[in-house]
């Protein structure tokens, strides 16, 4: 029997088991009385409640991650056993007590607002985690992680729902997850994802030919959990609720005690370099927030960077860790608008371009939390943590653009590109432009061959005639009497003028209007065009094709100025603008299709999402493309709640 034991699958893991947040946190004490927990109920003291899952029944595994069960020393055979299956399904028993299952209450604010009418008590005891079961912390090679089921059954929390998620949900949430770790951006992992053969769920959605924002029928979907893993997922919430409670009038020592101890474990789990540090608390808090607040900028401007909007970022979706979570209202952009969003409740507070303020709404409801450990100087200290966060921010947010657009951190030119950013915005806002598509092909537009500065000859058609002028082509300035200091300079044709028989021409010192004998053709504008069109949504007027055209060779020019020139930025591009990214159209065609039993595309598209730096030319047709015309529109895909 201890041999059947030491060999059993997942066996190691059990054996990692280290629950700090158990160990060092408190239980609420009414957990025996309302055992085993699974309706909803106030929770008023505590920072846990031990519930177990409620399995799914017949669970089948449709996919796990590979590189997240090694860091967690799940071997390749273990992943594959049933015994794998029927344990991140729900089936607790099978650790036999060495993993332990809980759950946590916490606050919600929305937009730094603290709220309690969707607590079902009408004081936020009732709000927490509704459908999420941690099932274990563990120590593996050095790192602790915590594995958490997303639709793992009711709890106290569940304010009236079935506690569980859908195969469609779990789906975007799997690929999702694992997709954002592979793109650089700190997130919770996806470990698996299992599926019912038995247990179904009804939920709003959409019918096939929807236009609209709102679901319009009920449809019947099978029961799935996602296994999520994180360092931890303390919310910005945990530390709120805990922080209201204990300054509230009449507060008892008991509920400052917990409070105390939240922000010790806050630290402990996702600051030890503050953790143990020397000085008090007040101290290694003030820390903590110092380092909290350049992790949020990082998260929020790894979102804009890769074209992602988390779509209801609300303290309690805020991990104090910095890391993305809450794979629900999201979506990663395709046809470009600062103020897209998914989820049609997530308003323009939660809109992409927005999200730097959202993210440091949720820092200072952070940093406001914390302050009751603070001591006296709490206000003073506040106030400087505060306005370095929003400078951490405000430098993240433009080093974003300028590295997006090519320049190196430590070669400056930051406020080259941010004006070249904010031109190139308007034109992919008034053009229609694919956000992933475009900043991709951009390195491209990099790499062409550099444009003559001036040509003795000029640029001649294949009968050796002298090129006439065209929108977009590069002209040298030559014979101006009247404004000779203009001679020699290089320009871009933007439009011709019947009328008066001229050129509008767009030079570095503003747009003028010249004769076609005192423009030398030097090279045509469409091939630094070319690869772009690709990224438009339709096709673009010549007159647009002009301002982009003129953009570009002020970018190229702006780049060739820096180190490594225009190669050494089309390589630094390639590794900071993604090929492929989760599109909600290719999400759909995976959980439409797992929902008939196939899951050949959520396998495939696990593959190409692993490497989405990677050129992949076998999958280039198929996922590198802006919308289909299909999905455009269509709802629960376009736009979803």
């Amino acid at each position: 029997e201890d041999l059947r034991r030491a060999m059993a699958p997942l066996d190691n893991l059990f054996q990692c088991a280290d629950h700090s947040w158990l160990q060092q946190l408190c239980a609420d004490p009414e957990t025996e009385k309302y055992a085993p927990n699974k309706t909803s109920r106030q929770v008023r003291s505590g920072h846990y409640v031990r519930v177990k899952p409620t399995p799914l029944p017949e669970p089948k595994l449709v996919i796990h991650s590979p590189a997240m069960a090694e860091a967690l020393g799940i071997s390749k055979n273990d992943c594959l056993t049933d015994e794998f299956a029927w344990f991140f399904s729900g089936q607790q028993d099978y650790a036999e007590g060495k993993l332990e299952s809980w759950c946590t209450p916490y606050a919600l604010a929305i937009f730094g607002q603290p709220m309690v009418r969707q607590c079902p008590f009408g004081n936020g005891n009732g709000y927490g985690d509704g459908r999420a079961i941690s099932i274990g912390e563990v120590v593996v090679s050095g790192k602790r992680w915590e594995m958490q089921l997303k639709g793992g059954g009711t709890t106290p929390f569940c304010r009236g729902a079935d506690g569980r998620a859908v195969l469609r949900s779990s789906v975007r949430e799997f690929l999702a997850s694992e997709a954002m770790h592979a793109l650089g951006v700190d997130t919770t992992r996806a470990l698996s994802l299992v599926v019912s053969g038995g247990e179904t769920a009804d939920r709003p959605w959409y019918s096939s030919g929807s236009k609209d924002s709102d679901p319009d029928t009920m449809v019947k979907e099978r029961c799935a959990i996602t296994t999520r893993v994180a360092p931890s997922f303390l919310r910005v919430g945990h530390v709120d609720l805990f922080a209201r409670r204990a300054v509230a009038r009449g507060a008892t020592a008991e509920q400052k005690r917990e409070h105390e101890l939240m922000v010790e474990h806050a630290l402990f789990r996702e600051y030890p370099d503050c953790y143990h540090a020397s000085g008090g608390l007040p101290e290694r808090a003030a820390a903590m927030l110092e380092e909290a607040g350049k992790r949020m900028a990082l998260l929020v401007a790894g979102w804009l960077r890769v074209g992602f909007c988390q779509g209801n970022f609300n303290s309690d979706n805020c991990l104090v860790g910095g890391r993305t979570m809450d794979y629900g209202p999201f979506g990663w952009m395709e046809k470009y608008h600062p103020m897209f969003a998914k989820w049609v409740g997530s308003g323009q507070h939660f809109a992409f371009q927005n999200q730097p303020q959202a993210g440091l709404v949720n820092f200072e409801t952070f940093a406001d939390a914390v302050a009751p450990v603070l001591g006296p100087e709490a206000p003073a200290r506040l106030k400087v943590i505060k306005a370095k966060a929003a400078e951490e921010m405000k430098n993240a947010v433009q080093g974003v653009w300028a590295a997006k657009l090519g320049f190196a951190e430590e070669q400056g030119g930051a406020e080259a590109a941010q004006e070249l950013w904010k031109q190139l915005e308007q034109l992919m806002i008034q053009s229609g432009t694919d956000y992933t598509v475009m900043w991709r092909q951009l390195a491209e537009v990099a790499l062409l061959d550099p444009e003559p500065s001036s040509s003795a000859g000029g640029y001649s058609d294949s009968a050796g005639q002298q090129q006439q002028p065209q929108p977009g082509d590069l002209v040298e300035v030559v014979g101006l009497k009247a404004a000779p200091e203009l001679n020699g300079l290089c320009a871009t044709c933007l439009s011709f003028a019947p009328d008066t028989g001229r050129w509008g021409v767009a030079l570095e010192s503003g747009d003028k209007a010249l004769k076609p004998d005192n423009l030398r053709v030097l090279s045509s504008g469409q091939q630094l065009f070319a690869p772009l069109k690709a990224a438009f949504y339709s096709q673009l007027k010549t007159e647009s094709v002009c301002q982009w055209i003129k953009w570009l060779r002020k970018w190229r020019a702006a780049l060739s100025a820096t180190e490594g020139g225009l190669a050494g930025a089309a390589s630094r591009m390639r590794s900071v603008n993604p090929k492929y990214i989760p599109r909600e159209w290719m999400l759909v065609q995976a959980y439409d299709a797992a929902a008939k039993g196939r899951y050949t595309i959520v396998h495939e598209l696990f593959k190409v999402l692993s490497a989405p730096y990677e050129e992949q030319p076998e999958f280039e047709e198929k996922y590198f493309r802006i919308t289909p015309p299909e999905f455009r529109g269509k709802g629960g895909c376009e736009m979803m709640t």
